[in-house]
């Protein structure tokens, strides 16, 4: 009914770090310790006695230590350590595949035996191992006594036909593919089965014509 006054108070919103530590040893700073968000944070991994520092994963990744973390968001960071003195291992891979390591991780106890096998995808075939293994033979063990990269190339040995129908009908294929495709050279007969009431007008793609 007058003039009046009113004053609106904001407070920052707190974004949350919550910190995992497996094996034994210390983070800096304590998990649930709370930020002005976008504040940037240094986290550091203290190993205790008998054990060293793996690696850094979830919102912050790899091995070096100590990191930098901008809390935009609530975030949780996981620092493994491992027993002794700590080992990693690197895969990449070239064509279409993958690598699957056993005991499952990236950083190990140096001397840690891993079992390595190369996945190829559906038509690939591996054609070799490379880094500290080679040859073709899958899986293969490896001794991680240092920090080490396993690569795995694959190339595509077999082939699918992709037919589209276009209309009522089928086609079959002889021989039949069970889903692993063809070799390359094989011949393969395709026949085309009208619907009731239609009539085939020809083929189109890698085949032409009626």
């Amino acid at each position: 009914n007058g003039n009046e006054s009113v004053t609106a108070n904001f407070t920052p919103t707190p974004c949350t770090l919550t910190i995992n530590i497996v094996g034994s040893g210390t983070v800096t700073p304590a998990s649930g310790s709370s930020y002005t968000c976008g504040t940037p944070v240094v986290v550091t991994a203290t190993p205790n006695s008998g054990y060293s520092f793996g690696q850094f994963s979830g919102a912050l990744t790899g091995t070096t230590n100590p990191q930098t973390i901008t809390l935009n968001t609530n975030s949780t960071v996981t620092a493994t350590f491992v027993q002794g003195t700590s080992c990693t291992l690197s895969t990449s891979v070239t064509g279409s595949g993958s690598i699957t390591v056993s005991p499952s991780g990236t950083v190990f106890t140096c001397g840690t035996q891993l079992t390595i096998t190369a996945v190829p995808a559906t038509y690939f075939s591996l054609t070799s191992f490379g880094g500290a293994l080679s040859g073709t033979t899958n899986p293969q063990m490896l001794t991680l006594n240092s920090n080490s990269s396993v690569s795995a190339a694959f190339a595509q040995t077999t082939y699918p036909i992709n037919v589209t129908i276009v209309g009522p009908g089928t086609v079959t294929a002889n021989p039949t593919d069970t889903g692993n495709g063809y070799a390359s050279g094989t011949m393969v007969q395709l026949t085309a089965t009208p619907g009731s009431g239609a009539f085939f007008t020809g083929f189109s793609g890698d085949l032409t014509g009626t």
